[in-house]
């Protein structure tokens, strides 16, 4: 009696007592569909993903820049990647105070990302940078005078898959930047 209370000595009727079940005993678990026995649920397609939200993410800076220069440059992007859900500026760069104004007066909304230098010292345009990179899904890159980091970065940015626009210094035109090392010009040219 005292095995029966706690349970030892009687066999569960769900546990394998050794023998096979018969055809006639499997044949209502054979009529029922893979889906039935795993317990999914039938449902209809979900509805279409909206393509991912493009987020502008300017890097470099143009000293030479202009509010006309600006609005030029900003048109013939929107011109090939439409309307940006909002653009992403570096703080205190010629180049992004006009950009963020022409978003201003466009009603897009501005990221500025600042460079923490009190905390970070040198490296502080360096994670700044990094910053933009995370964010932003298509890029517009001012290349330097002496440097060739930008380019490096467009070229870096390109292989990820992102959408990259470099203007060169001194350059007229805006260069889309391929995964490839070539670059191919966009249609127009700015000026």
């Amino acid at each position: 009696m005292l095995n029966q209370r706690k349970g030892l000595g009687v066999q569960p009727e769900n546990t394998f007592s050794g023998k096979t079940p018969s055809a006639e005993q499997n044949a209502p678990l054979m009529q029922r569909t893979i889906t039935e026995m795993l317990g999914i649920r039938e449902r209809s397609l979900s509805p279409p993903r909206a393509p991912r939200a493009c987020r502008l993410g300017i890097l470099g800076s143009k000293k030479d820049m202009t509010a006309e220069l600006a609005n030029e440059l900003m048109q013939l992007l929107i011109e090939d990647i439409g309307t940006p859900q909002s653009v992403i500026v570096p703080v205190g760069c010629n180049s992004s105070i006009y950009i963020e104004g022409w978003a201003e007066n466009n009603d897009i909304p501005v990221m500025l990302c600042e460079a923490d230098f009190m905390k970070n010292g040198r490296m502080a345009a360096v994670y700044r940078d990094a910053q933009i990179q995370r964010e932003g899904t298509h890029f517009m890159i001012f290349g330097g005078p002496r440097s060739q980091k930008p380019l490096q970065v467009a070229r870096s940015l390109a292989k990820k898959g992102k959408t990259v626009y470099y203007l060169a210094y001194g350059a007229t035109e805006i260069e889309e930047i391929s995964p490839t090392v070539t670059l191919t010009p966009v249609k127009k040219s700015v000026n």
